[in-house]
């Protein structure tokens, strides 16, 4: 009889092990696929930041020397920013979209959505990048937007201003 016992105990033992380790498998997977609102601020500075900031020589990309030695990029010293909207202005809307493309990618995470567009001054909007991910709902709330406001030279006479606009949503 006490051998029943003690085979009933283990039995109990074993089982509220597994169910210990599957609860906290959940809990892990839950907190490391969530990001907290100040982790979606924080990324959205850092991609607007990057995006407007980072300078097309400091890249060590080879499509950025295609670009490069094509002639399609002019100023080296353009922020990537300021490289986007003058392909716009020239009305070279693929180069606009793949150098967005190129340097976003290494941000996309499974947990998060991006939007990036641009606007000219009378409101025209033109979408460069979207990374939409397939688990996303419909119910989706966008966490953070933010703009800045670009301005740049082609020569001594034309000159191009647009909005850069960066959302971002779970």
């Amino acid at each position: 009889m006490n051998k029943k016992k003690s085979q009933l105990f283990l039995f109990d033992l074993i089982m509220s092990f597994v169910v210990l380790v599957v609860s906290l498998g959940i809990a892990f997977s839950y907190y490391s696929i969530s990001i907290d609102d100040n982790n979606y601020y924080k990324l959205s500075q850092e991609i607007i930041n990057s995006i407007t900031n980072t300078e097309l020589n400091s890249l060590n990309n080879k499509e950025i020397r295609e670009l490069f030695i094509k002639g399609k990029i002019k100023n080296y010293h353009n922020t990537l920013g300021q490289q986007i909207c003058e392909f716009k202005y020239l009305n070279d809307d693929i180069s606009a979209k793949n150098l967005t493309k190129l340097y976003l990618i290494s941000y996309s995470k499974p947990n998060i959505n991006i939007n990036v567009s641009i606007s000219n001054l009378s409101g025209n909007t033109f979408e460069l990048y979207s990374l939409v991910n397939t688990h996303s709902s419909k119910n989706s709330n966008i966490k953070y937007s933010t703009s800045r406001l670009i301005s740049g030279f082609i020569n001594s006479t034309d000159f191009y201003q647009y909005k850069l606009k960066l959302e971002i949503w779970d």
